[in-house]
């Protein structure tokens, strides 16, 4: 339900209001904070930068990149997003009354259905510079989306970019020191997330971004930019912003355990699921042709073939698709360091991918399995996907894709790399991504799974390791009535 408010409403021969806004203003804290005990439901509001964020399926989005960091249960299926957009009244701005009402019905759509909503707002970076009123704006769309039933809102820091002169630098920096006034004097509320230093080019007096020149006409998203073109976040920008939002999610979302349990079978007719622990993976040529697979490549290194048994995934030796491109792809049983860390087992080795140099074309490893049984109309999956990737350079990590039954329902998780600047320099932590929501089964069939893809890219040079802890893909339980 909504949030609950007192009228506080002088009536015919009162002599005033007794305290009630007082009262709805802590009403308001205890909505917003009883809140975070439930799974959040993003809704990402703003411009084109917003519509990369809220893009979950590629690997510029910064909201994707904090969820598989944070680790909690959220769902993100709504968006409102429009490139080239400001925050006020204008046509498609933030508070264009047709584009407000539309927001802020789905807030309340949502919230009235038992849902965290925390809205992120990721605009002002074509507001002209106006500091009191892009701030204003801003603070007026909170409201709007507080008042409308959102437990909390995020306002994203006004980026780096190029083409600014000293004038504009500051403006910018300006809005953002609002921002952060702002939300520090509502913490139940607002949240602001600075990504400045994550973003901006050491030394710079014009706010220009990291590894860009500022010319929007040679910023072509080189590897190390935080940019595609001055204005809009790489993969590496996204990366860092997932970082800057990693403790806000974890502040506000409940955490999420993980799926990937210990399980002898590997896989059962109730549960049809896979991972990789204590278990290596032989690289067959199951995933491409004899030309596609370099030579040797199915042939992990160590000690030859049968100290690294094939896994099966789902009931079946699983496609595998290698193209080293000249670089060292070396295999081996390690211990999976947040294991390490949370519970002090070194005893428990998972497949370890050990990358070195500079690749002569573009490559990639991919990795994937189906169901060797059916999924039945109506049932509902969820699915995971971790690893632990240490100082990993020259990759976009690891994508994920699951698919149910014959392909009818399908999430794709930071994928599509198309620049160098797509490519992380270095990435350190655990990564677990996951479905949202259940994934629900429209029509029955086979052929579902789930597959996982590294890329690397001609001349970018890669190295670091990859844990590969694995992958689940499960059929919720039904629980037993209890009174």
């Amino acid at each position: 339900m909504g949030k609950l408010l007192l009228d506080t409403t002088a009536g015919a021969g009162d002599t005033g209001k007794i305290g009630g806004d007082k009262i709805n203003a802590m009403m308001g804290e205890l909505y917003a904070l009883t809140n975070r005990q439930r799974p959040g439901r993003l809704i990402i509001v703003g411009d084109s930068k917003a519509s990369l964020m809220a893009n979950f399926s590629n690997v510029r989005s910064g909201a994707a990149w904090g969820l598989a960091r944070a680790s909690v249960y959220c769902s993100f299926e709504d968006a409102n997003a429009i490139g080239g957009s400001f925050t006020g009244t204008e046509t498609n701005g933030l508070l264009n009354a047709t584009r407000n009402a539309a927001i802020v019905a789905t807030v309340t759509s949502r919230a009235n259905a038992g849902e965290n909503v925390i809205v992120i707002i990721k605009a002002g970076t074509n507001d002209n510079y106006a500091v009191g009123q892009t701030l204003a704006n801003l603070m007026q769309a909170t409201k709007n989306y507080i008042t409308a039933g959102a437990s909390h809102v995020i306002i994203m820091s006004v980026d780096p970019e190029g083409n600014l002169n000293a004038a504009q630098a500051r403006s910018n920096s300006e809005i953002n020191r609002g921002i952060r006034v702002f939300a520090r004097s509502n913490p139940a509320f607002v949240s602001f997330c600075d990504t400045t230093f994550g973003l901006l080019e050491a030394g710079s007096e014009t706010f220009l971004s990291k590894g860009t020149t500022g010319d929007t006409t040679t910023d072509t998203g080189a590897y190390g930019s935080v940019m595609h073109d001055s204005l809009h976040e790489s993969g590496y920008g996204a990366y860092i912003m997932g970082l800057a939002l990693e403790p806000i999610f974890k502040r506000l979302m409940p955490h999420r355990t993980r799926l990937i349990m210990p399980d002898g079978s590997g896989q059962s007719t109730e549960s049809p699921r896979g991972d990789f622990v204590q278990n290596m993976i032989m690289f067959t040529r199951g995933g491409g042709t004899a030309a596609t697979i370099e030579s040797g490549s199915d042939t992990p290194s160590g000690s030859g073939a049968a100290a690294y048994p094939r896994i099966a995934l789902f009931g079946t030796i699983p496609s595998q698709r290698l193209i080293k491109s000249g670089i060292t792809f070396a295999t081996s049983r390690e211990p999976y360091p947040p294991f390490v860390t949370e519970f002090g087992r070194e005893d428990i080795l998972v497949t370890t991918i050990t990358l070195s140099g500079t690749p002569t074309a573009d490559g990639e490893w991919t990795f994937g399995g189906g169901t060797a049984g059916a999924f039945a109309t109506g049932d509902a999956y969820n699915w995971e996907f971790e690893y632990y990737a240490e100082a990993l350079s020259g990759t976009a990590g690891l994508s994920a894709r699951a698919t149910g039954a014959n392909g009818a329902v399908g999430e794709h998780l930071l994928s599509a790399p198309a620049k160098a600047a797509d490519y992380i320099p270095k990435m350190t932590g655990r990564f677990s991504y996951a479905s949202p929501t259940p994934m629900v089964i429209a029509s029955g069939g086979n052929n579902g799974g789930l597959t996982f893809g590294m890329r690397w890219r001609n001349g970018v040079p890669v190295s670091g390791k990859v844990y590969l802890l694995g992958a689940a893909l499960i059929k919720n339980i039904a629980l037993p009535a209890v009174a």
